[in-house]
């Protein structure tokens, strides 16, 4: 975790939780999240900092495994919002309007526990903007999914 408070807490905070110039980062799938730190990532309109690209002599694979485990010890998720936070924000934007993936997902919902059980696109990270993960019922549940569903529809 010293090498994530050094490199990477001054975008997502000194325990994964996001900050104003970053996208939380606890809980996101490891090879996601692999691939945005490796390639890095341009600025968005909730975020104009770019992210910087991080070779394996800056951060070895192995720092990268003991940074995504400091990060999963660090807090259970308990709310929709953390749910929505870890598992969805980075690409739909902190408020489901779109984010790097330009594809809103606010007005969608009745499509959105599909889309989880099953993802969509093919997993070529080289095309993220078509590309969802899936997640099965063990990572995470029907009741965090409805509790995400729930968020997302408070939001305003």
């Amino acid at each position: 975790m010293e090498l994530y408070q050094e490199q990477c807490a001054v975008c997502h905070g000194k325990q994964g939780e996001g900050t104003v110039r970053g996208y939380p980062v606890l809980n996101l799938p490891k090879a996601y999240a692999t691939d945005i730190i490796r390639k890095g990532r341009s600025g968005s309109e909730e975020f104009s900092i770019a992210m910087p690209a991080y070779s394996r002599e800056l951060i070895s694979d192995y720092q990268l495994a003991e940074i995504f485990e400091g990060l999963g010890q660090i807090r259970p998720l308990e709310s929709g919002k953390d749910f929505y936070e870890s598992l969805c924000a980075n690409c739909h934007g902190l408020k489901g309007e779109g984010g790097m993936s330009r594809r809103p997902i606010q007005n969608k919902l009745k499509r959105f526990e599909p889309l989880i059980r099953f993802g969509a696109g093919d997993a070529n990270y080289l095309s993220r903007y078509q590309y969802m993960p899936r997640w099965n019922k063990i990572q995470v549940s029907d009741e965090q999914i409805q509790m995400m569903m729930d968020y997302i529809k408070g939001i305003e």
